[in-house]
């Protein structure tokens, strides 16, 4: 295993004198609180590389007792933070969706204590944590960096610990709109001040995570094993994405079915992780147009169906149409139309959204049938 690197900061010498640290505002701040919720939370985490990462337990305030935590799981991306209460349907399956997957990176401070309690009392082994806390250390000192610190001496800001808040009662159904901002913070705070490094810094750190795991062996030596929950969870459900485009004599396809079939994996993919946590499996259809089919109705290449419902009307969005290239010849090609914006080529994000609104009405045994009369009314669907 490589050395750790060690990366070090200034320290500030007056840290109230900062100004106060650009938080995350509370309407910015997601909690869910169903197993469908929990879902569209994983889908949108999924989509980035590398997240803020903490955990909250309820204090302990005696000798010898022993905290019952987690009680809650924050992570935070650059847009949003997301905190999950343990206990409520689906927390568990999210937050191991989101730390056994290896391709994000999960940054935080002081991560061993998290680490140990996620294993032993959620059966969840996180993968590709970042301890930035193990990594910083102050120019021509040895001990460790927290988040304070690190806040000011590479944000240049000032981020507030408050004492009492910090020993809060974490395990409140609800909790206090200090005890949102507080615990956000620390997830988001943690995300910042990797972003506010150097990038030759970052690929180094970044290349550390995901290289060695928390205790020290790598990916190709020792994979997490799957929790029992995972390895014997039948999927109950069929979510069906299906996709068409024209394929021509030579095998090409214009350069916007190319770049929606890149999108379409990518987003079968991310669905298929978020929603197996609601025992859903996503299956992906795809067909080909030929350049005959094509010349006679060339706005069906390039189109999406999910759950046998057109992509536009999960949307409320439009099928358009603009000039394409050489290998649509004359004809105009399919665009999609949301709001204020034409898309040519669909993107991922568009995809996963439509999907997860099709999935919370899958019904019982589903494999792909309408989810509701209205939404296939005169489109030919499978309930039509």
């Amino acid at each position: 295993m490589s050395q750790k690197p060690i990366i070090h900061i200034v320290q500030q010498a007056d840290i109230a004198g900062l100004p106060a640290f650009a938080g995350v505002p509370l309407e910015r701040i997601s909690m869910p609180a169903t197993a469908a919720e929990f879902a569209l939370a994983v889908a949108e985490i999924l989509q980035a590389s590398c997240i803020g990462f903490d955990t909250e337990s309820k204090p302990t305030f005696k000798v010898g007792e022993v905290s019952s935590g987690p009680h809650l799981i924050q992570f935070a991306t650059a847009e949003r933070a997301y905190l999950l209460r343990v206990g409520m349907p689906g927390c568990t399956e999210a937050a191991r969706a989101v730390l056994q997957a290896p391709g994000i990176v999960k940054i935080g401070f002081g991560l061993k204590s998290d680490h140990s309690r996620l294993r032993s009392k959620l059966n969840i082994q996180p993968v590709s944590l970042l301890d930035l806390g193990s990594v910083l250390r102050y120019q021509g000192k040895k001990g460790q960096v927290g988040l304070r610190g690190a806040v000011a001496g590479i944000l240049g800001t000032r981020i507030e610990k408050s004492r009492r808040v910090a020993t809060s009662n974490w395990a409140n159904a609800r909790l206090t709109e200090a005890q949102q901002a507080y615990a956000a913070n620390d997830a988001y705070a943690a995300l910042r001040v990797f972003l506010g490094l150097v990038l030759e810094q970052q690929s180094l750190l970044l290349q550390h995570a995901t290289t060695s795991d928390a205790r020290g062996a790598t990916p190709a030596n020792r994979k997490p094993r799957p929790p029992r929950s995972d390895r014997n969870t039948a999927m109950k459900k069929t979510l069906t994405i299906r996709w068409q485009r024209l394929v021509n004599e030579h095998g090409e396809t214009c350069p916007r079915c190319g770049a929606t079939e890149q999108a379409v994996r990518h987003a079968t993919a991310d669905l298929r992780q978020a929603l197996r946590i609601l025992g859903i499996d996503v299956r992906l259809e795809t067909s080909q147009l030929s350049p005959a089919d094509f010349a006679q109705a060339p706005l069906e290449s390039n189109r999406l169906w999910i759950a046998e419902v057109p992509l536009e009307q999960w949307l409320g969005a439009a099928a358009g149409e603009s000039r394409c290239c050489s290998a649509c010849g004359d004809a105009n090609c399919r665009t999609l139309e949301v709001a204020d914006a034409t898309h040519e080529a669909v993107p991922a994000e568009l995809i996963i959204k439509a999907g997860l609104l099709a999935a919370a009405q899958l019904p019982d045994n589903a494999s792909g049938c309408c989810p509701t009369a209205q939404a296939t009314s005169g489109h030919g669907g499978c309930c039509s």
